[in-house]
């Protein structure tokens, strides 16, 4: 969390050229796939508020260590998930800097570069298309949001109460 992106995107972009994955979607989805640190503090904090009560009781029912995680544990964390999916989802579609290093070629490009399009030097710039275009990249955003705001907060929220 401490080490910012800029610092290790020279490795990162030599593993991905050897992989063939420059001018692909690749480096952008499937580094967050291996845990990104916040979420996996988001996910610990919340873990550590159920109560171990819960599990010592489905073990005295009998349930297994697999009926325990996906019978009790994950649905109490529908919330935690949500959010850090909420979260992801938002930060990948804010991305300005990965995109613009991986990504070359113009029919691929992510709306947050297609942006700077709009604004040519020596040209005139269309503030009003601009305009037009920002708002309605920020509509995706909105929606997950308005969405997803209850079990956003409750996301929040409930990742740093401990009981007991």
């Amino acid at each position: 969390m401490m080490l910012p992106s800029q610092v290790t995107l020279i490795p990162e972009y030599v593993i991905f050229k050897q992989l063939g994955w420059i001018d692909t979607y690749f480096p952008l989805i499937i580094p967050s796939w291996f845990g990104v640190a916040f979420y996996i503090f988001l996910f610990r904090q919340f873990f550590m508020t159920i109560p171990t009560e819960i599990d010592d009781a489905a073990m005295i029912d009998g349930a297994t260590h697999l009926d325990i995680l996906f019978r009790i544990v994950l649905p109490l964390s529908v919330p935690a998930i949500i959010t850090c999916t909420a979260l992801s989802v938002v930060n990948r579609w804010n991305d300005f800097f990965g995109p613009l290093v991986y990504i070359n070629t113009t029919s691929k490009q992510v709306v947050a570069v297609a942006l700077t399009y709009f604004n040519v030097p020596n040209q005139a710039t269309y503030e009003n298309l601009l305009m037009a275009a920002a708002v309605v990249s920020v509509i995706p955003v909105i929606l997950i949001f308005l969405f997803l705001q209850d079990y956003f907060v409750q996301g929040v929220t409930m990742t740093g109460l401990k009981e007991g």
